[in-house]
Formats: structure tokens, C-alpha cells, sequence
């Protein structure tokens, strides 16, 4: 047991971190391609479920709660920046 959580949910919780932070990494490099619907919906997915997952560990594990909810602000950062040069 890791603070509370089992080694199995501690995976499943890793897991869905690391893809949310990739899907706002390729909803915005995918900006203007043809991909970019369907990774701005993974995106949206992902937000929710990421979302459900710090409620999760506020009731499940309140010591865990906060890597959830950095996951969750880095990816709304990294949606909404404007990573291009200025020209």
C-alpha cells in the first residue's frame, strides 16, 4: 500500500496522468492538421476523466490528491498557451 492506495490503482492513476499530458501535448501540436479534432477530443476526454480522478483521491486518498490536481492545471495550461513565435 502507497499512502493509501493500492499498487493496482497507483498504475491506473499513473496511467491516466501520463495520457492526459500527452493528449494536451498533441491537442496542441496537432493544431491546424488534420488530426486536430480527434486530439482535441481525446483531450476533452481526458480532462473529465482526469478531473473524476482528483475527486476520486479526494475521497479515496487525500494524501494523493494534489498529483491529480497539478496534472489537471498542467493541462489546462498547456491547452490554452499560445506556444507559437510571434510574427
Amino acid at each position: 500500500m502507497f499512502g493509501g492506495v493500492e499498487f493496482s490503482q497507483l498504475c491506473v492513476i499513473s496511467s491516466v496522468h501520463v495520457c492526459g499530458l500527452l493528449s494536451a501535448a498533441l491537442a496542441r501540436i496537432s493544431e491546424g492538421r488534420r488530426w486536430q479534432e480527434l486530439f482535441q477530443r481525446m483531450f476533452m476526454a481526458l480532462l473529465v476523466i482526469v478531473a473524476f480522478t482528483t475527486v476520486l483521491n479526494l475521497w479515496n486518498a487525500p494524501q494523493q490528491w494534489i498529483m491529480s490536481a497539478s496534472t489537471l492545471a498542467v493541462m489546462v495550461v498547456t491547452a490554452t498557451c499560445d506556444f507559437s513565435h510571434p510574427r
